[in-house]
């Protein structure tokens, strides 16, 4: 089960898990719970009439969701009834979980394009609540600080968590007129609407992504961003589903790397 499958790019969680389970013989079926967290409770319930053997959820969360103890009770619920849980998504839920460096691999982007030369960045966030892109943000500016470049709030800009909302916010920044160098974008998908609004406009300035999605194959110039093994992140959280539950609930940690591709060249000065 998925929470708020993007329309535009394949989810490489789902397409991981899927590949997982079909080396191991293990049939998948695939739900979509929207982008409401009250959806996801609804699926969730919907699930447990069918009764998988292991129900899986990948997604990010929310500051402000205010359905999680829902969740949480409807999962605990299935598995009382002999079901195994594994989330695909941050940490801090009762249940086993899988969960990747994300403030992490922003500190990293943002060490990797400071060493690169660049001094003016912007970043193209996501919702504010959005624990996903909030901890790419933080990391990215962390990373900045550490490098001795500030990041002004009004160059951080906030929106949906799609590449048309990225589109758009690359539009606003540079209306305003701010000198920018270089632009992450917090995931693959808004980074390549900044590179189309970027074309579109006759503009060159550097961008950088993360996730490293298979979409960017097709893309000129070819994306800086951080990578994160999906193929791991399954067969990590399949692995934790197959066995048993341990006493308290256990989250493994995956780590990304930076990629530097064609639209991050070296500034020269």
């Amino acid at each position: 089960m998925v929470k708020g499958i993007p329309e535009d790019y394949a989810n490489p969680i789902i397409s991981g898990v899927v590949t997982a389970a079909q080396r191991r013989g293990l049939p998948v079926t695939i739900t979509s719970a929207g982008t409401d967290p009250a959806d996801l409770v609804e699926a969730v319930h919907n699930a447990r009439s069918h009764r998988p053997e292991i129900l899986m959820i990948t997604g990010g969360r929310a500051t402000d969701d205010s359905t999680i103890p829902e969740l949480v009770d409807a999962l605990q619920r299935y598995e009382a009834e002999g079901g195994r849980v594994v989330l695909i998504t941050q940490p801090g839920l009762p249940f086993d979980t899988v969960a990747y460096e994300n403030r992490k691999g922003g500190y990293d982007m943002a060490k990797t394009l400071a060493g690169l030369g660049y001094r003016d960045f912007a970043v193209i966030s996501g919702m504010k609540h959005g624990l996903t892109q909030r901890d790419r943000t933080a990391g990215f500016i962390e990373g900045l600080a550490e490098s001795g470049i500030p990041l002004p709030a009004d160059r951080v800009l906030i929106g949906e968590f799609t590449r048309d909302a990225a589109y758009a916010m690359t539009g606003d920044l540079l209306r305003r007129g701010i000198p920018v160098e270089a632009i992450f974008a917090v995931n693959d998908a808004m980074a390549l609407g900044v590179l189309t609004f970027l074309r579109d406009a006759g503009r060159s300035i550097a961008v950088a992504g993360f996730d490293d999605i298979q979409a960017l194959r097709d893309v000129t110039p070819s994306l800086s961003t951080v990578h994160l093994p999906w193929d791991q992140v399954a067969d990590e959280a399949l692995t934790m589903a197959m066995g048993p539950r341990g006493d308290e609930p256990r989250t493994i940690m995956i780590e990304g790397h930076v990629v530097v591709r064609e639209s991050t060249p070296p500034v020269v000065r």
